[in-house]
């Protein structure tokens, strides 16, 4: 059968049928903010006790990603070392596993309760987000998606690029380096597994084939959980794809690599920065760890290109220097310094400076926590991104970052295992500035 096509301007999205499903969209707002109730907006806000700031963290600390999840903590735990007090507060971390199940998150949510400033670092922001929204807590999000600012308590971390600033970044240089000799005319298809970060993928796709000219593309749509890219790969080969990009996780960009390099077929291949994990290539060559195991997944991932805002681990960068000092001086175990720990790291970093404000506005209700997140403030983390403003995602605080198009190299060269091939840098034809 052959794939249903659904067209808008530059931009058509495919649901390959066979094998596949489509994935739903999130649930809609819950219509918490019809309560009338305002004893969580006036009252002194949770968290704040004489000398101590509590702040939530839910991690996962159980399943197939708690790797993930005690790397977020551990840069979580580094930050606030080495940072110390906050305006006299000692910071004080509660950790709940949300487990990236609905339940689980509600669950934890509820466990903490009303004894937290707000939860300061987390994964799986959409349950999160879902179980805080009734009590307008606020909540860092694990990743710069647009869509979170569908709840009213999302910030958005900050040094994390939107998925579409990556996109439109990732084509405006792939046809421009002479390297590549990608003329104008190659076909761009996309393949997309994550409803959360798809719209904001699109965004970046249309203004790149708008700006570069470049032909009418079409969106291939992959349960994360299907791992056979066998339909997708014939779709995109008989479709005369010489550009591919991934909009999904690690295991979207290992899939369709795998699939690919059977039968052949090599095209460029540009990911976001949530399509590469650290051990990748490790994982790919068969033997997660093991050095000839990522010299055979290096093979796979050599037309590979990821574009990402976060910056290499060896980066002389004076953030970045402060993240390598406060990894050491809190004895984080190697094994955790990937780019979960730059997410805990960065987390941190936007809780502290949003909670300087905070405490600086001498309005500890939750209304005042409110107000200062809705008018945002400006952090420079000093990793080579420049100035940007945090705040709540539906106050329009979405931070344009620029980003490095890298390429995956061993760890034992980069510990991220990216290879920078580019200094930060902006779209030319996407604003600057506040998304």
């Amino acid at each position: 059968m052959r794939p249903s096509r659904l067209v808008i301007p530059g931009v058509a999205l495919v649901g390959v049928v066979a094998g596949v499903i489509l994935l739903p969209r999130l649930d809609p707002l819950p219509a918490a903010a019809e309560t009338t109730d305002t004893t969580a907006a006036t009252s002194p806000t949770p968290g704040f006790d004489e000398d101590v700031l509590r702040l939530g963290v839910i991690a996962v600390t159980s399943g197939e990603a708690a790797d993930a999840g005690f790397a977020v903590l551990a840069g979580h735990e580094a930050y606030w070392e080495r940072a110390g007090d906050l305006g006299g507060y000692r910071v004080e971390l509660k950790v709940e596993n949300g487990a990236l199940d609905e339940q689980a998150a509600a669950l934890a949510y509820e466990r903490l309760g009303r004894d937290i400033a707000l939860v300061s670092s987390s994964l799986g922001t959409s349950l999160v987000a879902r179980a805080a929204a009734a009590d307008i807590l606020p909540v860092v999000a694990d990743s710069a998606a647009r869509s979170w600012s569908a709840w009213p308590s999302v910030v958005l971390p900050a040094g994390h690029a939107l998925p579409g600033d990556e996109v439109a970044a990732g084509l405006d240089w792939a046809f421009s380096v002479p390297g590549l000799g990608l003329p104008p005319t190659t076909p761009v298809l996309m393949i997309s597994t994550d409803p959360g970060l798809e719209e904001e993928c699109l965004n970046g796709l249309r203004a790149a084939v708008g700006a570069l000219g470049l032909p009418s593309t079409a969106v291939y749509r992959q349960d994360a959980g299907n791992l056979d890219y066998s339909e997708v790969v014939a779709s995109l080969q008989n479709a005369g794809a010489g550009v591919v990009v991934i909009c999904g996780g690690p295991t979207a960009l290992g899939g369709f690599l795998i699939d690919a390099a059977t039968v052949g077929y090599a095209p460029t291949v540009l990911a976001i920065g949530e399509a590469f994990s650290t051990d990748l290539a490790s994982v790919l060559g068969g033997a997660p760890g093991d050095p000839e195991s990522e010299a055979r997944g290096l093979g796979l991932l050599a037309g590979v290109y990821v574009t990402t805002g976060m910056p290499p681990w060896e980066d002389e960068a004076p953030g970045v220097a402060a993240m390598r000092s406060a990894a050491a001086l809190s004895g984080a175990s190697a094994a955790n310094l990937d780019e979960n720990f730059y997410l805990g790291y960065t987390q941190a970093a936007t809780a502290h400076a949003l909670l300087t404000a905070v405490l600086e506005a001498a309005d500890l209700s939750r209304a005042g926590v409110l107000a200062v997140l809705d008018e945002g403030v400006e952090l420079d983390l000093g990793m080579g991104h420049g100035p940007a403003v945090v705040g709540l995602a539906s106050s329009g605080h979405i931070a344009r970052v620029p980003v490095r198009v890298c390429q995956p190299v061993p760890a034992t060269e980069r510990r991220f295992g990216l290879e920078p091939l580019t200094d930060f840098f902006v779209a030319p034809f996407l604003a600057t500035g506040q998304s």
